[in-house]
């Protein structure tokens, strides 16, 4: 993006309009990953790239109008949506290095050289990091920070790992809400295989937390138990 452009959607994100132009591109976010597809044809090829693209805009100008809102509740309350847009691309573009094709012109290269200045899977988890930023506290930020999450994420053989210990910080966070399970809750049946282990993993440690957290009411129980006992003795 050019500077002018940065601008106009930082402007567009301090507007009364900014959550409902955020709203708008989490769909456009969404149908853009539901239209690819990937074939050895190269008109498919071709399109997928076009495809792939379009989602590292979107995503660069869903970043700068989450930098400029100024409410964090509504934020909060699109989440449940926003996340998993930007961690299904996270989880499809992992170990990709770049979109581009070797046979693109050198006028391509030059328009569209920015996309080799990183990772793809970088810049949606940075859109990640960013969103978060926002909605939880910074000691939440810090844990995530000091277990290394990020660069777990974007590493495709530590990427399950990352995904238990962003999954965790999230649930300790309360920002697990149903509608979130509920928008994750497919991709254990998703065609993608890389979709399918970022929902395995993430779904394992909320079962290790509920069973965690079990335990924990279990031996309350049992130490309240002790305790009336012991004051009936007394």
């Amino acid at each position: 993006m050019d500077s002018d452009t940065v601008e106009l959607w930082r402007s567009l994100g301090r507007s009364i309009l900014g959550i409902q132009v955020l709203r708008c591109l989490v769909e456009k976010l969404n149908r853009a990953g539901n239209n690819r597809r990937g074939t050895d044809s190269s008109a498919c090829e071709q399109h997928n790239r076009q495809t792939a693209l379009e989602t590292l805009t979107i995503t660069r100008a869903i970043s700068e109008v989450v930098l400029s809102l100024g409410s964090t509740e509504e934020l909060r309350q699109l989440l449940p949506h926003l996340l998993p847009s930007l961690l299904r691309w996270a989880s499809e573009t992992l170990g990709e290095e770049r979109l581009l094709s070797p046979t693109s012109s050198w006028r391509q290269l030059f328009l569209e050289g920015w996309v080799l200045e990183e990772k793809p899977c970088r810049i949606f988890l940075s859109a990640i990091e960013l969103v978060l930023g926002k909605c939880v506290a910074q000691k939440w930020m810090q844990l995530l920070l000091n277990r290394a999450v990020w660069a777990r994420l974007e590493d495709p053989l530590a990427h399950p790992e990352g995904v238990c210990l962003l999954s965790g910080v999230l649930l300790r966070a309360g920002l697990v809400s149903p509608c979130l399970v509920k928008n994750l809750l497919p991709w254990l049946d998703s065609c993608s295989v890389k979709l399918r282990v970022t929902a395995a993993a993430f779904f394992a440690e909320l079962e290790r937390a509920e069973r965690e957290l079990k335990a924990v009411k279990e031996t309350a129980a049992e130490v309240n138990s002790w305790r009336r006992n012991m004051r009936r003795r007394s």
